[in-house]
């Protein structure tokens, strides 16, 4: 864990301080962008992505909650018309329209609650998909495979949130317990097929004014070289440069995390995140994420 800073006077009060979500009587409405920058030997492409939903917060058994998250059709936008995938992705947006997820008290994701409902959604995506599919698309048939294996179990569905930020940007697993306590974060396929871990560490930030009510946080994240895999990491980086014509440069990747919450004590529910993560090889390679939430 990454140490934090031994002359912070707060540090003791904050390694007593526990946030608890609390279930709201209205829905709360958020907006949220992310923007992927992916930088290689001078080619710069960015998608950027923006969506409005609510979250609504309702208590179950043994202290876990059911987050209710009803979602708008995002807007993607990049630097040059949309690529197929992109098209596809889109399209399949009405099946995330309605989530019900079980949450632990520590904010954990640990199920998805109305799997049968999106099924129900996804047989009628599928049929709209099938009838549109031109005879030469190859891609709509294997999108639709993938989607098919994702919905058929109950894991791959939950596993799926993961690969958007958005949910742990939102709820973060660090509440019923020691801010300060040891802890990891993943973000999943942050390369295809590959994580970055880290090791994240908790300082706390002066509340910002006019908001004596909020809590500041501000999360590090150290490489998890061995989680992480940093050896697979460079021969992927390494393939992707000399692909493009370049030379590997010295050294290994960097990879770095950071967020700051500005959480409502009263109900520990984000009044605005900043979340970002770069990775980055000499001066030839750069992949970058940002993810902006603010309450509306």
């Amino acid at each position: 864990m990454v140490p934090l800073p031994a002359s912070y006077p707060a540090a003791p009060l904050l390694g007593s301080m526990r946030l608890h979500l609390v279930p709201t009587p209205q829905p709360v409405a958020y907006t949220t962008t992310a923007c992927w920058e992916h930088y290689v030997l001078g080619d710069h492409r960015q998608t950027v992505t923006t969506r409005h939903l609510t979250l609504a917060i309702r208590p179950l058994t043994e202290g876990h909650y059911e987050l209710d998250l009803a979602a708008d059709p995002p807007a993607l936008t990049t630097g040059s018309a949309l690529q197929p995938v992109e098209e596809l992705a889109l399209r399949l947006a009405p099946l995330y329209a309605r989530l019900l997820v079980q949450a632990a008290p520590t904010g954990q994701l640990l199920a998805v609650r109305n799997q049968a409902q999106l099924v129900d959604t996804w047989h009628t995506l599928k049929q709209t998909l099938v009838e549109s599919a031109a005879a030469a698309d190859q891609l709509t048939p294997q999108f639709i495979a993938f989607v098919d294996q994702q919905l058929a179990t109950p894991a791959p569905l939950l596993r799926s949130l993961h690969y958007d930020y958005l949910y742990q940007g939102l709820i973060s697993p660090f509440y019923h317990q020691p801010l300060t306590g040891p802890r990891t974060r993943e973000f999943a396929q942050f390369l295809p097929g590959l994580s970055l871990w880290f090791d994240e560490a908790v300082v706390p930030l002066p509340a910002p004014a006019p908001a004596p009510d909020e809590l500041a946080l501000r999360l590090e994240g150290r490489l998890d070289a061995a989680r992480t895999n940093v050896a697979v990491l460079g021969r992927r980086l390494a393939a992707e440069v000399t692909a493009g014509g370049g030379a590997a440069p010295a050294g290994t990747p960097r990879a770095s995390y950071e967020a700051t919450y500005a959480l409502d004590q009263a109900t520990g529910l984000p009044q605005r995140v900043e979340l970002s993560v770069d990775l980055r090889w000499g001066e030839v390679y750069n992949r970058h994420y940002t993810l902006t939430i603010d309450r509306v």
